[in-house]
């Protein structure tokens, strides 16, 4: 993805291999943060999952070589992906009832997000959170792990792994000053 393809408003994400690279330095933040802190665990977490399924865009648009999405064409590229990972479909249902507070299109019963309360007097603070998917109980960082692999694999198996190189990012002629 060239700069003007992004219309200039990515900062210094050009290519599905740079947004990985963010997927990457959110999910490092997210291993540094307790799950009892709050509310930055939870931030970080739904930061992951939203780019982990935002990753789908930045797919599509690159192998579409930077042509305006058709909307058939993303829509059905995401229902591909939703079905070679379970996760994807977790990420996907939270980053949209984060990013819509609901979600409208098919939401899938199955999948809520929750926490076990600790043995403290109070029970104020959360001492586990999870994701349910069905009856199966998962950690959000498991979750975002999966989908971090999923995309690694994808990526290189269609040979869109590459990052931007630093000395184009940064070229003197990209500089607004």
């Amino acid at each position: 993805m060239k700069r003007n393809d992004s219309d200039g408003k990515t900062f210094t994400l050009f290519s599905p291999g740079d947004y990985l690279e963010k997927i990457l330095w959110e999910y490092q933040r997210l291993k540094k943060i307790d799950a009892g802190e709050l509310p930055g665990y939870l931030y970080q977490t739904v930061n992951c999952l939203s780019d982990i399924w935002h990753m789908c865009d930045w797919v599509y648009a690159a192998t579409n070589q930077g042509m305006k999405p058709t909307r058939n064409g993303l829509r059905s590229f995401r229902e591909t992906i939703r079905t070679q990972d379970r996760n994807l479909s977790i990420a996907r249902e939270i980053a949209d009832a984060h990013k819509h507070s609901r979600v409208d299109s098919a939401p899938d019963p199955d999948i809520t997000t929750g926490y076990v309360l600790g043995p403290g007097p109070l029970r104020k603070a959360p001492t586990s959170w999870f994701i349910l998917d069905g009856e199966k109980w998962l950690k959000p960082e498991e979750v975002v792990e999966s989908g971090i692999r999923f995309w690694i694999d994808y990526l290189s198996r269609h040979g869109l792994l590459a990052e931007t190189p630093l000395e184009q990012i940064y070229s003197s002629k990209k500089s607004l000053l």
